[in-house]
């Protein structure tokens, strides 16, 4: 599967713990939040001809000092709003799902008595989110959470996440492949399968 049969250059901004929105609605940590008011107030605006398109993701329903999924919701539209001033194609990646315990203990233990228990620990808040998110934002919100046949381990026993939300190597390359499966994201990016 090729990206328009040309190799892309991709860059990452990454801040943990902070919602990457266009606007502060944490309030919590100046000195993380100063990384993504660069990128928006700066990198973005003079980097605009080398940027075809955004990909914006969080764990949406991990950012616990927002008030409201109102108020998340509100975020995420004002950035889309700043992208499309900029004629940014942009896509929202989903919620991924959570667990109340680390993954890699019941994983541990699904493998060694061949059960799979993992959706007695999934957190409800996640699919709470998505589901709100999904209806509010429409197609450029692309859905990534697991809702049935859910990843354990791969065939070389790395666990699907790393932590009770984390996805591991393995866990990415299997969200890689949802969305490049997914063909409203391919539409949002103008991506062209070969």
């Amino acid at each position: 599967m090729g990206l328009n049969s040309q190799y892309r250059k991709i860059l990452q901004a990454t801040v943990s713990a902070t919602l990457p929105t266009l606007n502060d609605y944490q309030h919590k940590d100046q000195e993380k939040r100063k990384v993504i008011d660069y990128i928006f107030q700066d990198f973005i605006p003079k980097n605009l001809k080398s940027i075809d398109g955004v990909i914006i993701t969080g764990s949406w329903s991990g950012y616990k000092s927002i008030k409201s999924d109102r108020i998340l919701l509100k975020g995420i539209k004002e950035t889309i709003a700043y992208f499309k001033k900029y004629n940014l194609k942009t896509v929202i990646i989903g919620q991924t799902e959570r667990y109340i315990h680390p993954f890699p203990v019941f994983a541990a233990r699904d493998f060694e008595y061949n059960t799979k228990s993992n959706s007695k620990y999934l957190e409800k808040r996640s699919y709470e989110v998505d589901k709100y998110l999904r209806k509010n934002l429409g197609d450029i919100y692309i859905p990534v959470i697991n809702t049935d046949n859910f990843p354990h381990v791969s065939q070389d026993n790395v666990p699907y996440m790393i932590d009770d939300q984390h996805v591991s190597k393995y866990g990415v390359d299997l969200l890689i492949d949802k969305l490049f499966s997914n063909q409203s994201f391919l539409r949002q990016l103008d991506i062209k399968q070969e």
